[in-house]
């Protein structure tokens, strides 16, 4: 008996060290990033900011009134832009724990042009999964704050969204039932999220726009959508969408062009009175 319990304490003292070495492992900064570094200096910035808006008063009382309008801009311009800062922070941090290229690769090489709709999901959503996991383990060994959590997990979930449509984008070729096929497997990468200790909702609102092209009944409804998703990606992945669209409706290859072409002076036109204004 005591050989035994010895044997078992054995063991346990050796899962022990293998979980303090797998944990040693993850905190080295190049598994990390420097995270925590980064969510303290997020949050040092963040109490400065909030004192800063408590003495706004005082400071304009301490200057001249001619500094007034200055102060008043940098609060605006400066300590109001603080939130955009740490989100900056935090949505690198997200793309430097969460790596797609290979995802990317994966996702294009996967099959959506299918004459029947498919009742499992692409096998890239299992290397989602698996990556959802891994991100989650470095989160909690960070020690995170709940709130640093939410960004980072909002951040990640648009990170591997964009690849996501990155890859739907390179498929030559998609279907009606491909179409189908993409909407089950975002419902299954939502799941996936949320097994792996995902907080607040997954942003997934890029790719689940993407899919919406398929659904335009109309050449007037399509060209709408094309307007108002002019600025959503990127001009290669919005000529894609278009295309995939005319090949889902059987378009011949002259409309495809015309409607590609369509696509590349929509962007043109958005990119010349963004430079007006």
């Amino acid at each position: 008996a005591p050989s035994s319990a010895a044997g078992a304490l054995g063991g346990g003292g050796g899962d022990a060290v293998a979980s303090s070495e797998t944990s040693s492992g993850m905190l080295s900064s190049g598994n990390l990033f420097a995270l925590r570094e980064r969510c303290a200096a997020c949050e040092s910035l963040q109490h400065l900011a909030s004192e800063m808006r408590g003495v706004k008063d005082e400071l304009k009382h301490a200057l001249p009134p001619n500094y007034h309008q200055k102060v008043g801009e940098w609060y605006t311009r400066t300590l109001d832009s603080t939130d955009d800062l740490v989100e900056c922070v935090f949505r690198a941090a997200a793309q430097l724990l969460w790596p797609v290229s290979a995802l990317v690769e994966a996702i294009a090489s996967s099959k959506y042009d299918a004459d029947d709709i498919g009742t499992s999901h692409s096998a890239w959503v299992d290397e989602v999964r698996s990556e959802a996991s891994r991100f989650a383990s470095k989160l909690a060994i960070a020690s995170m704050t709940p709130r640093d959590t939410d960004v980072l997990w909002a951040s990640a979930s648009q990170h591997v969204c964009r690849s996501v449509v990155e890859g739907w984008s390179r498929n030559k070729r998609v279907s009606q039932m491909g179409a189908a096929q993409m909407q089950l497997d975002l419902k299954e990468m939502a799941a996936a999220f949320k097994a792996c200790g995902a907080t607040g909702t997954p942003n997934l609102a890029l790719a689940e726009e993407y899919v919406t092209v398929f659904y335009q009944p109309t050449e007037d409804e399509l060209g709408r959508w094309m307007f108002t998703h002019v600025h959503m990606w990127s001009p290669k992945v919005l000529e894609a969408a278009v295309s995939q669209y005319g090949g889902a409706m059987g378009w011949n290859r002259k409309m495809v062009a015309d409607w590609v072409e369509r696509a590349r002076a929509a962007v043109q036109a958005s990119n010349a009175s963004s430079n007006v204004m």
